[in-house]
């Protein structure tokens, strides 16, 4: 769970360089995966499974992913 909650924060990260306009659906396709990342980040940390610095990052990323999603969408 921990590597897959690493890649969709990195996923999530990297659209964030994206300078388009996004619609609405996109931006909601967007924070679902951010969203599926941090909870299978929490997931693989209360766990307590190997690799809990790669849950970390992945939380981490798509934690700030989310929250820069939902300020997109606010707009």
């Amino acid at each position: 769970m921990s590597i897959t909650s690493l890649i969709l924060g990195i996923l999530c990260a990297v659209t964030l360089t994206d300078d388009g306009e996004w619609d609405s659906d996109t931006l909601l396709g967007l924070s679902l995966f951010a969203l599926a990342g941090l909870i299978l980040g929490i997931l693989s940390l209360i766990n307590k499974k190997p690799g809990s610095n790669m849950a970390v990052a992945g939380a981490a990323m798509s934690g700030i992913s989310l929250f820069v999603y939902i300020g997109l969408s606010v707009n």
